[in-house]
Order: structure tokens, then C-alpha cells, then sequence
């Protein structure tokens, strides 16, 4: 190995480096809460990119992902604040350990439609922002994931919350499990990985699941029914710049970085809100791939369901403290 290229292995693990005189880029080693191949982590991608080019090449951006570097996601806070990871995503839900405020900031069913989440955003950015202040990380932007379809995919044809009381019903998050549970349903929380097999073997007869995924998970082969029940608008995945790396930077490759924050964010958030545009046209692609559609669930169902979402996203948002009751509160207006 040269020189340089021993050089170039110490930087990536170290997180940052700044020799005077060198001709060598600044690099920060960079972590997504999410694989190489999810959309949001394409958007971290082209966060490195813009930065890279508003800085002329001079900031860098060592990407890596889950299983690598030797940490876990929810650990991604404390490794930003010692500068061992030099810039990253933080992704709410991983962080209830560490920063509830953040965990509890946003829920599935809080929402009936689109529009509600880019209100609800900058509510959201404001919570990062204090959090991220609390442990030396400055926030510099976001990333927005995809705006799905959350539909029940059921074995049989279901498409009302009356039909699902007789059903074994797969949830993904706490927070559904309680909600559905208080509307009388039988749930249980099962792993994606465990699912396609749940339903071939009865242990359940539903799942509550992202439309535009079911079909990759082979889902018309187990429980081809589906009925759109309501958005899932995912709470952005905050960019977060150790301080202590950021304060080694020059000026202009801070303001470079802070602007590439400022652009994925709109860019992102246009981009998603774009693609949900066009939700009819996805829908009747699943029924070309052997989804039967059902109709979606009533007006009526939607609202106790989102009542009753919100209901227990309020009593999480209680047991995370005062800050996070603010943030409901802000939110739910």
C-alpha cells in the first residue's frame, strides 16, 4: 500500500482530517441509518455530491451503512457528539433510548393526506434542531424517504375495521400495535423478514403494510387483498455534522455542507411530494401484478383510526417529556 493510500484508509476510519498545506480533500465519514439501496439514502448520496461540488472538492464524504464501521444505528448520537462518525442520518424512531422527543415527534395515522406532512415539516425540523443542540451535532438539513401507501393486505377480502375484528393482524411499530388493539383488533408486532411467512402459515391473517413494497415482498402470493387505508409520510432522516468536525472545516467548506443541507432538503421533499401525485397509477400497476383491490376504507373508519393513532401517539409524547407534548401539540394543529 503507498503512502497516500495508507493515508487515505486513516482518514476514512479517523472521520475527518485537515493538514495544512495538503493537498488532500477534507473527508467525513458519513453513516446511514438505512442500505445502500433505499431512496433515502440515494438523497445522502446526492447531499455528498452537491456538497462536494459547492465546495470545489475540498469536503468529501466517506459513505457507509448498516453492519459497517462496528456501531448500531441507535447509537449513531453519542458516536456524532465524540466526532468518531463524522456526519450522518438520524432517523427518529431508532432513538428512543437517547432522545425520545425524537422518537415520539411523528407516528403512523398521524396524517390523512400529504399535504398535512409538508406543513408538519418544518415543526419536525425545529425538534431536530434541539435535540441535535443537545448533543454537540449541528444540523444542517434533511432527507425526505418515499410517501407510501399504508393498505391492509389480507388473505381474504377485508376492507373495513368490522372485518379485521375476526382477524390476525401483523403490525410493524408499537404505537400500530396499541392503536389497533384499542379498536378492538387482535395484533401482534412480526418482523418484515418473518411476514410472507406468518401469512402462508396462518399465523396471521393480515398485515398492515407499504403498498409500493408489498409487491417486492411477494405479497399477492400470501394475502393478494388489498385496501388503501392512509399516507405514510415517514418523519425526514436528519443530517447531522459532528461539531467537533465541523469546527475543524474551513469557512467555505462548513457553508458548502450547510448548503448542500439547505438543497437535498427541498429537493427531497418536492420530489416526494411529486411521486405521490401519481398513486391511482401505482395502485392499478399492483392489480397488474395480482393485488385484487378492494375499495379503501371508509371516511368514517379512516377517522377512528387517526383519532385514535393520535390518542397514543399523545400519551408516548407525555412519557417523553414536556418537550415532545409541545411538539404533538404544534403538530397536530
Amino acid at each position: 500500500m503507498s503512502a497516500r493510500d495508507f493515508f487515505k484508509v486513516v482518514v476514512g476510519i479517523a472521520g475527518s482530517t485537515v493538514i495544512a498545506g495538503s493537498a488532500f480533500a477534507d473527508e467525513l465519514t458519513f453513516f446511514s441509518p438505512v442500505s445502500e439501496k433505499r431512496p433515502s439514502s440515494a438523497y445522502m448520496r446526492d447531499f455528498a455530491a452537491k456538497a462536494e461540488e459547492l465546495s470545489g472538492g475540498d469536503v468529501q464524504f466517506q459513505m457507509n451503512y448498516p453492519g459497517s464501521l462496528g456501531i448500531e444505528v441507535s447509537d449513531l448520537l453519542r458516536h456524532l457528539k465524540r466526532g468518531f462518525v463524522g456526519a450522518g442520518g438520524v432517523y427518529g424512531p431508532y432513538y428512543n433510548r437517547d432522545a425520545p422527543t425524537i422518537t415520539a415527534a411523528y407516528v403512523e395515522g398521524a396524517i390523512s393526506n400529504f399535504a398535512a406532512h409538508e406543513a408538519a415539516v418544518p415543526v419536525i425540523e425545529g425538534i431536530y434542531q434541539q435535540t441535535f443542540d443537545k448533543w454537540g451535532i449541528e444540523y444542517v438539513g434533511y432527507v425526505q424517504p418515499p410517501l407510501f401507501d399504508v393498505s391492509l393486505f389480507c388473505k381474504e377480502p377485508v376492507s373495513t375495521l368490522e372485518g379485521l375484528k375476526d382477524k390476525k393482524l401483523r403490525v410493524w411499530t408499537a404505537h400500530q400495535l396499541e392503536t389497533f388493539t384499542r379498536l378492538g383488533i387482535s395484533a401482534q408486532i412480526i418482523p418484515q423478514t418473518e411476514m410472507y411467512v406468518a401469512l402462508q402459515t396462518g399465523v396471521i391473517d393480515c398485515t398492515i403494510y407499504l403498498g409500493e413494497v408489498a409487491p417486492l415482498m411477494s405479497l399477492d402470493e400470501v394475502a393478494p387483498n388489498e385496501s388503501y387505508i392512509f399516507p405514510f409520510a415517514s418523519i425526514p432522516v436528519a443530517l447531522g455534522i459532528s461539531s467537533r468536525k465541523m469546527a475543524g472545516l474551513a469557512d467555505g467548506e462548513r457553508k458548502a455542507i450547510r448548503d448542500a443541507g439547505q438543497w437535498i432538503s427541498e429537493h427531497s421533499l418536492r420530489a416526494e411530494l411529486e411521486k405521490a401525485g401519481g398513486k391511482e397509477e401505482a395502485r392499478k400497476a399492483r392489480a397488474e401484478q395480482g393485488f385484487t383491490q378492494l375499495p379503501a376504507f371508509s371516511d368514517e373508519d379512516l377517522a377512528k383510526i387517526v383519532t385514535t393513532a393520535r390518542e397514543v401517539w399523545l400519551e408516548m409524547a407525555e412519557k417523553a417529556g414536556p418537550e415532545s407534548v409541545e411538539a404533538y401539540n404544534l403538530l397536530t394543529k
